[in-house]
């Protein structure tokens, strides 16, 4: 879902805002509340604090599409969302 909601309506926006550092804090703060409501909404009972698991999350998904556009790699959302997946897994909530 990270993905589609990244790329899919927001790559002109994204461009377009490519040097306004404060709209990269927006944008990134967007996405850590994303997460930290899903992770309040779940029966947390793991010792790892929720805020570092949804820092990591965020931090982690916009890296993946960093290595996209770095090394020019083309894959589908299906493929990164798996390969996401595959390598980052939660712990037990």
């Amino acid at each position: 879902m990270f993905v589609e909601i990244v790329k899919a309506p927001l790559p002109d926006i994204i461009s377009k805002q490519n040097s306004d550092p404060e709209f990269h804090w927006t944008y990134w703060q967007y996405f850590l509340n994303y997460y930290m409501e899903a992770l309040n909404r779940a029966n947390w009972s793991s010792t790892i604090p929720k805020e570092l698991v949804a820092y990591t999350l965020v931090n982690n998904a916009f890296s993946f599409l960093e290595w996209q556009a770095d090394l020019n790699v083309t894959i589908s959302e299906r493929e990164l969302n798996a390969l996401f997946r595959r390598m980052i897994k939660l712990p037990d909530v």
